[in-house]
């Protein structure tokens, strides 16, 4: 991903729309392009100061802290994901082997033990 497009990514990010491929490379991209990282977190700012405002609570916020937090709480997330899909993967993969293995008995293929 290049900045032109992570950063047309921005409102996706914040309003929560991405894809988790897509998730997944906007935050591989503005961990390590600080230019992208500074125009996210100030999108994330705006955006948490809007919301502050429209809840009529005049509370300071450590702005920055908390677009550290979205973005590790969204990691997190992809990481469970992953693992998710390779534990039905895995669970697939057994589930067949035993469902050939009853076939080939079945059949007289595979002889019992």
């Amino acid at each position: 991903m290049d900045c032109k497009e992570a950063q047309a990514k921005i409102p996706d990010y914040i309003s929560g729309t991405l894809s988790p491929r897509e998730l997944e490379n906007f935050i591989a991209h503005i961990r390590k392009c600080p230019v992208c990282y500074e125009e996210l977190e100030t999108y994330f700012t705006i955006h948490l100061a809007v919301a502050t405002l429209d809840d009529d609570k005049p509370d300071f916020y450590n702005f920055s802290g908390k677009l550290e937090k979205d973005i590790e709480e969204k990691e997190h997330m992809l990481r469970r994901g992953r693992a998710a899909r390779r534990f039905l993967i895995a669970a697939g993969l057994i589930l067949l082997a035993a469902l050939f293995g009853v076939v080939l008995v079945t059949y007289e293929l595979l002889p019992v033990l």
